[in-house]
């Protein structure tokens, strides 16, 4: 298994091309042919870096489904702030059952 191929294995589902995931091994300090050491416990943070890099980048960079879905929150959110309040009822002795 090459570190490529791992760093695919912990960023599944997420969908990069080989040459984009090159560009976070080698920022990582990897390179992508290289195979994969298990036992190396330097490797395994240089992946885990590598894997971690990824999932800030798309964090930052919400897609456009992500954005509208978020305006439209914020538009339903605003229009029930901006609605008035109705008072509370308070009881008095006109209503049934209360003397």
């Amino acid at each position: 298994m090459t570190n490529l191929e791992r760093l695919q294995l912990e960023t599944k589902g997420i969908i990069l091309l080989p040459t984009e995931l090159s560009i976070y091994l080698a920022e990582s300090g990897l390179t992508d042919t290289d195979g994969y050491d298990p036992q190396s416990n330097s490797n395994k943070r240089k992946i885990y870096s590598a894997a971690l890099a990824i999932l800030n980048s798309v964090a930052n960079n919400p897609t456009h489904e992500e954005l509208q879905r978020g305006r439209y929150f914020r538009f339903r959110f605003c229009r029930i702030a901006s609605k008035p309040h109705r008072p509370v009822r308070t009881s008095n002795s006109h209503d049934v059952g209360i003397r």
